[in-house]
């Protein structure tokens, strides 16, 4: 299984930055059963560093990463690539915390710590606006062939299929996942706009 862009071919790149590299390694594992291609970092110098080459579409990231915050991580990942979308996740700062702490423009979206791995991958699949498909290689899901449906190869387009496929991804095998992101859940985007 993979996760791919909405609308595109290619499957959909997550970068985790966290200072805690058991929390690293379980969150990027969790995304790549998932079907994402994750890299990961472990502080923000290398978080940015890896941007550079890794190109994210997502950056999921502590606030707090040490000397190169997460937050002031993101601003640079997004002023190279401002397509990328930034989650922070973080168990030490608030909302708040971050809202004082980002800059004018950027947009993103937060969540406390500890986070289920089901509403992990709803607030992830609602950023990027994600596809999950069963093809080894993302050519062609676009334009499925007649009967594509039926085979293996086919690209998800229902909730219902979504849920499942995800379900089947993750090792707590709950099968009831939401696609969809209610603000009880998690805040929405927000935009700091320039004063």
């Amino acid at each position: 299984m993979m996760c791919l862009k909405h609308g595109h071919r290619s499957q959909a790149r997550v970068l985790v930055a966290d200072g805690d590299r058991n929390q690293a390694l379980s969150l990027a594992s969790i995304m790549h059963r998932a079907g994402f291609n994750t890299a990961i970092a472990f502080n923000g110098k290398e978080a940015v560093d890896k941007a550079k080459t890794f190109r994210p579409d997502l950056l999921v990231t502590e606030a707090y990463l040490g000397r190169l915050s997460g937050i002031h991580a993101a601003r640079c990942i997004t002023a190279r690539l401002p397509n990328c979308k930034v989650l922070f996740l973080s168990s030490e700062a608030s909302g708040g915390d971050i809202a004082r702490g980002a800059p004018d423009g950027l947009i993103y979206s937060y969540t406390p710590k500890p986070i289920h791995p089901l509403n992990l991958l709803n607030a992830i699949a609602y950023l990027l606006s994600a596809e999950w498909s069963t093809v080894d290689s993302p050519t062609n899901h676009l334009n499925p062939k007649p009967g594509a449906a039926e085979t293996a190869g086919a690209t998800v387009r229902t909730a219902e299929a979504a849920r499942k496929q995800v379900a089947d991804a993750m090792p707590c095998g709950n099968s009831r996942v939401a696609v969809s992101i209610s603000v009880g859940e998690m805040s929405p985007l927000r935009m700091l706009a320039s004063t």
